[in-house]
Order: structure tokens, then sequence, then C-alpha cells
């Protein structure tokens, strides 16, 4: 099967990111690029070719084009298409891994690379995937895509990360068993919910995004993860709520960054899940970064 092998030793550069929305009838252009490029798609199919290889990209699908390749669009998406993009340069390249190869790399996954502390000096993706944990690799697409992000080493270690998961990601699913319909209900729960944890969402609202039954939506969830969507969006909301704080939010704005229009009640409810109230929170954060 072709991979790319990666180099990430030394750290990819960031070139440029972006979140694409194509109406019905969109047809990708054709053309060379110098850079690499990574498609994620979200939504709607994206008909590509590069290299020689002809996809058909659902959504949850990543693709990977080297540089210096002819890519074309060879279809246009009839229903639409929304897709982040993304392009970085390091070396790179073409393998062939046989049944053995795969194993080997499979059995010696690391979880992470330079970015996050490992030890990893590349990493091996094939030119097409539908990978775990896509949610939360479009959510690294999505923070590439930040334009407030400014700083490119900053940009450089997203996107190292991001490699380093997809790789991981990809044999994961090589090595475990075909993933249950209900494994994956729940990652798109934690994906949607990444996306409005700003918002006051409920388990009725993240099922009516999925366009399912919350009664189906939550079993599902519960099954694979031992917790009700409930329960976990009120664990994500405070997680998120204690970053924004030792960020140095204050609590009105940690409440609303967590979609709490009333910050009693959001004081309520991150003591409860904490022990602490949001001001003592602080403060023993700050202690304990001091010391």
């Amino acid at each position: 099967m072709t991979f790319y092998r990666i180099a990430l030793d030394p750290l990819p550069s960031f070139y440029s990111a972006g979140v694409a929305t194509g109406l019905p009838g969109y047809r990708h252009m054709d053309r060379t690029l110098r850079s690499h490029e990574l498609f994620l798609v979200e939504e709607g199919r994206l008909f590509m070719a590069a290299d020689g290889v002809r996809t058909c990209a659902e959504a949850g699908t990543i693709l990977f084009h080297p540089g210096n390749v002819w890519q074309e669009g060879t279809a246009p998406s009839p229903a639409g298409v929304k897709f982040a993009w993304l392009h970085f340069q390091a070396g790179v390249e073409r393998c062939e891994l046989g049944p053995a190869q795969v194993s080997r790399i499979r059995d010696s996954l690391t979880l992470a690379g330079p970015a996050t502390g490992g030890a990893q000096k590349c990493v091996f993706i094939p030119s097409a995937c539908r990978p775990a944990y896509f949610a939360e690799l479009m959510n690294l697409a999505y923070a590439l895509a930040e334009r407030k992000r400014r700083y490119v080493l900053e940009r450089s270690l997203i996107v190292n990360l991001l490699l380093c998961r997809l790789s991981t990601a990809y044999f994961e699913d090589v090595r475990c068993l075909p993933r249950t319909r209900q494994g994956r209900i729940a990652e798109e729960v934690k994906y949607w919910l990444g996306k409005t944890l700003a918002q006051p969402v409920s388990a009725r609202d993240i099922a009516r995004m999925l366009k399912m039954n919350p009664d189906y939506v939550n079993r599902a969830f519960k099954r694979e993860t031992g917790r009700t969507v409930s329960a976990y969006i009120a664990q994500r909301k405070m997680e998120h709520a204690r970053q924004l704080l030792v960020s140095g939010k204050t609590v009105k704005q940690a409440a609303a960054g967590t979609g709490f229009a009333d910050v009693r009640y959001f004081s309520k409810r991150f003591k409860r899940h904490t022990g602490f109230t949001p001001g003592r929170f602080v403060e023993v954060s700050g202690e304990i970064y001091r010391n």
C-alpha cells in the first residue's frame, strides 16, 4: 500500500490554512503546488486526483497530496462540500509498505511527537483515510485556520501534532476491530460539542445537529463512554472554564465562554464540579504556578 513518510525533524513548516465551503456543483481547481497539502472533509464529498490516485473523499476523510504533483478536481460535488485545508513544508518520501512493515509501525506507536514531548522523527500516513479521532483532527485544523494565531512557530507545532495524531489514529484503526456505529456517534457528539462550547447547548441540541433521536444518541453515547451526553457536556464545559480562568479570563468571561448567561449559576456549577468557587480556583492555580 502507498504511504508517505513525513519527516518531523526538523519541524514541519506551516505555510497556510483555511476552511472552504463549496456550493452544489463545486469542483476543485486543477493545479500544482510546491507545498504539501492536507484536506479534511467535514461535509459532503470531494472528488480529487493527485500523484496518480483518484479519490472520492466523503465526510470524515483526510487526503494528503505531496508537493510538486499535479492535482485536479475530477467531478463536481452534487450536494456541496465543506473542508479544511493545510499547506506545509517538510521532507516527504513516497513508499510502499507491506503487511509486515505496517505491523511494525503499528506496534511501535507513540501517541505524540516532538510537539508534545515524544521522540518521533517521522510519521507514515496514507494518501487517503477515514481515521479515528477525526473530530480532534478537525479541531486542530480549525486552530490552524484562526487568523489570530500570528506566530508561525506555534502553527508549525500544531501541524506537527496533527500529523502525529493522524498517523496514530490511522494505525490504531488498523489494529482495532471495525468501529461500531455507537463509536461513530460518540465521536460526532464530542465534535459538535467542541464547536458549541460557548453556547448554551443541551443533549437534545446535539442530537438535533446529528439529526437523530435524542434518546438513541444518549444510549449509544453511554454504551461507548459510560457517561450520558448531559454529563459529558457538563464535564467539558467545566474543563474549558478552568482553561479560560487559568489563561487570565474573568469569571464573567469564563461564564460567557462556556454558554452561561447567569454568572451566579455558572459559579454554582463550577464549584459543584471542582470544589472551588471560580475566584478561589484562580487563587489556588496562581499559588501552584508560583510554587
